[in-house]
């Protein structure tokens, strides 16, 4: 479910509210296991849900969902 709810197309979507809930506590948990301050990831998981702060620019966006130009989600992720 993090993988579905990370993809750039979908941001998970059709999960759940508790589907949502439960992937952003593995992913907050993950991140606290590996060293990551856990609220920054909180605040950028919300942020990158509600398109918000930086990821609200439109540029980010584009060629995602689009047919013709679909990024893949790892070049997105990595800014390619």
């Amino acid at each position: 479910m993090a993988a579905f709810l990370l993809d750039s197309k979908m941001q998970g979507s059709l999960l759940d509210a508790v589907q949502l809930f439960d992937t952003m506590g593995f992913i907050c948990e993950c991140a606290q296991n590996i060293g990551f301050k856990v609220m920054k990831v909180r605040g950028s998981l919300a942020e990158y849900r509600d398109k918000q702060g930086l990821l609200s620019r439109k540029f980010i966006w584009e060629g995602i969902g689009d047919e013709d130009k679909i990024v893949r989600p790892l070049l997105w992720w990595r800014g390619a």
